[in-house]
């Protein structure tokens, strides 16, 4: 069975939150794509959240901690949330 992480930005959308958070979902995208589903039209097309899918058990932490650290390298440590689908 396999497990979905859907990244959930808070606070207003603004044209610059927006493309700050496209950029780091595209980063997030070359650190996870061999290692599990990232859509990049998905990302290109979000807003307030997107989905990382088919996260293999074992591969959980890693894909947590890249995430996470995609997250702080963007200054969105304190404003997205992480949502284990």
């Amino acid at each position: 069975m396999s497990i979905a992480i859907k990244i959930v930005i808070s606070g207003p959308e603004t044209f610059e939150s927006i493309h700050r958070f496209r950029n780091c979902g595209e980063d997030i995208f070359r650190s996870l794509r061999d290692i599990c589903s990232v859509s990049i039209e998905e990302i290109d097309a979000a807003t307030d959240s997107f989905v990382i899918r088919d996260i293999a058990k074992p591969d959980l932490g890693l894909v947590t901690q890249t995430i996470k650290r995609e997250l702080k390298k963007h200054n969105f440590d304190d404003s997205v949330s992480l949502v284990r689908l």
